[in-house]
């Protein structure tokens, strides 16, 4: 009979265990080098595409509209086989035309929020910064970023 009693809270406990871990869905925290690290991977990708589409742009004269650089894919064909179209998150990175011929290629950040085409600056602080490029120049974008 003991032993049965047991089992049945040992049972309990594994079941209580298992819901408390499903509910609060537990994931390690990523180092602040793994941050870093996928912020300059973001960089990296914007800086190549940013190139690409400038390269492109100039050959077409035109420059479409879209919200996400994959909508742009066509005009970066001979790029498009070694760019990567998302940012470290999995996230489309995003793509706003500007005034006279600029554009901007922005990815939401670690947070996945993205908060405007309007921010500017130089951060330290990796957790949930946006990263902004306008054609050629960084507007919001990590101190220690590649390509500098």
């Amino acid at each position: 009979m003991k032993f049965i009693k047991a089992v049945f809270i040992l049972g309990l406990l594994g079941v209580a265990g298992f819901l408390i871990v499903k509910k609060i869905d537990w994931k390690p925290e990523k180092s602040q080098y793994d941050i870093q690290r996928e912020y300059n991977i973001t960089c990296q990708r914007i800086l190549d595409i940013t190139r690409a589409l400038d390269e492109s742009f100039e050959e077409a004269a035109v420059i479409p509209r879209a919200d996400y650089v994959y909508e742009l894919k066509d005009y970066i064909v001979r790029y498009a086989q070694n760019l990567v179209l998302k940012d470290a998150w999995g996230q489309d990175l995003l793509f706003k035309l500007g005034d006279m011929g600029n554009f901007y290629v922005a990815s939401a950040g670690s947070d996945m929020i993205f908060d405007g085409f309007d921010q500017k600056g130089e951060f330290t602080d990796y957790n949930g910064q946006d990263v902004i490029m306008e054609r050629v120049a960084w507007l919001l974008y990590p101190k220690n970023r590649p390509g500098v």
